[in-house]
């Protein structure tokens, strides 16, 4: 790559005007500018250019050029994982703001800093966040007590990475799902249908998995019990399980905005559980979007979120209008109770999320066919039932 090959060629200079340091520089700056996103230089000093600072420069903007490649690399990641990939020894957020460092960059005895910024400006706080967070990059270079700095912003292309479809590929078994972006999320535009789980691991018919009458093509899907959704162990559908035992960083009792895969593909989750009093939680944040589109000064909005092919529903509520194209269809419930049997077929659409209300129930999501009105935090349901997927992008 060009870049690199300049990369090298500014590393390697050991002696030399400061107008060739410079005019290397400014070449690299360009080439970045133009072919990756936008580059700023936000600190430096007024005094004549030094060697030491435009080393200092050159590792500040080199900082920034192989972490916007190591993003786009691997989508999804953590910071941590990003930290890694840099080759620091970690990432940084004991003073609450993320920071990974890189010492003896290239074996020159210089070291950048990257920090890291939202959509909304504010500064990212978490290791654990993910890299698709990052709206703008902040690295500082450092040599010979001389600082530097560039901003740079980290092109997008929405939430769903310019992408209209996923093909998801298990084994023998390869299925493509729409995608629709809504705000800022990216969704499958259909009810999840895998029969395997990730690994490829084949899912039992009539055991955690189940399919509705009208089978399980698109858009129906299949339905899910909690622990299968999970990709957990059976036993948790009746006793509690523990979040930690995942490695994910979270508590055992589990915490908002968690991001479990289960079942949904790599980079993808099972949406976060519906706590109203804590963001990010996925389908509230869904619902808070869905009220400012379209009608709003509708008080019940579910029907933005709702099919309008009456092939799917057995009424229509007077607000369906699907205007956020999130499609959903009334694939009903499989109840796993004494006398197992589908209920609410084309009269419910009922979501899954990756929280437990307590040992033997978890929180859904729900929309009914004759109402407008969407329940993003509907608790206290038993995880032993068959219910829909509808996987969330990291």
């Amino acid at each position: 790559m060009e870049i690199h090959k300049k990369l090298r060629a500014v590393l390697s200079i050991k002696k030399g005007s400061v107008l060739a340091y410079s005019l290397i520089i400014l070449s690299l700056m360009l080439m970045i500018a133009v072919g990756i996103s936008s580059v700023a230089i936000v600190e430096k000093k007024a005094a004549s250019t030094t060697t030491a600072s435009v080393q200092a420069l050159q590792t500040a903007d080199s900082g920034a050029e192989i972490a916007l490649k190591a993003i786009g690399t691997d989508p999804g990641v953590t910071l941590s994982a990003l930290a890694a990939a840099l080759g620091a020894t970690s990432c940084d957020d004991t003073d609450g703001i993320a920071k990974i460092v890189v010492s003896n960059f290239a074996g020159t005895d210089s070291k950048f800093e990257l920090s890291f910024s939202d959509i909304d400006g504010d500064p990212l706080n978490d290791c654990a966040g993910s890299v698709d967070d990052i709206v703008s990059i902040k690295s500082v270079g450092e040599y010979k007590d001389t600082f530097r700095a560039v901003s740079v912003d980290v092109a997008s292309n929405g939430p769903c990475g310019g992408e209209t479809s996923l093909i998801d590929t298990r084994g023998s078994e390869s299925i493509t799902y729409p995608l629709i972006e809504i705000g800022t999320q990216c969704w499958m535009a259909e009810n999840l249908r895998t029969a395997k789980k990730p690994d490829g691991t084949d899912l039992t018919e009539g055991s955690g998995m189940y399919s509705n009458p009208a089978g399980s093509g698109s858009p129906w899907g299949k339905l899910y019990d909690w622990a299968t959704a999970m990709n957990i162990s059976s036993i948790y559908n009746t006793t509690l399980f523990d979040y930690s035992t995942l490695g994910l960083g979270y508590p055992a009792s589990g915490q908002a905005g968690m991001k479990i895969q289960g079942i949904c593909p790599s980079g993808w989750h099972v949406p976060s559980h519906a706590t109203t009093a804590i963001t990010p939680n996925d389908f509230v944040e869904l619902d808070a979007y869905i009220k400012t589109i379209g009608d709003t000064t509708l008080l019940n909005h579910g029907g933005k979120l709702k099919s309008t092919n009456s092939a799917y529903w057995n009424s229509l509520s007077a607000g369906t209008n699907n205007v956020s194209n999130f499609s959903a269809v009334g694939a009903g419930n499989y109840n796993g109770a004494v006398t197992p049997s589908f209920r609410s077929f084309k009269d419910n659409a009922i979501f899954r999320t990756s929280r437990q209300h307590d040992a033997g129930s978890s929180i859904i999501a729900v929309l009914i066919a004759n109402d407008d009105g969407f329940s993003a935090n509907y608790g206290g349901t038993t995880k032993g039932y068959g219910y829909s997927v509808r996987c969330i992008r990291d």
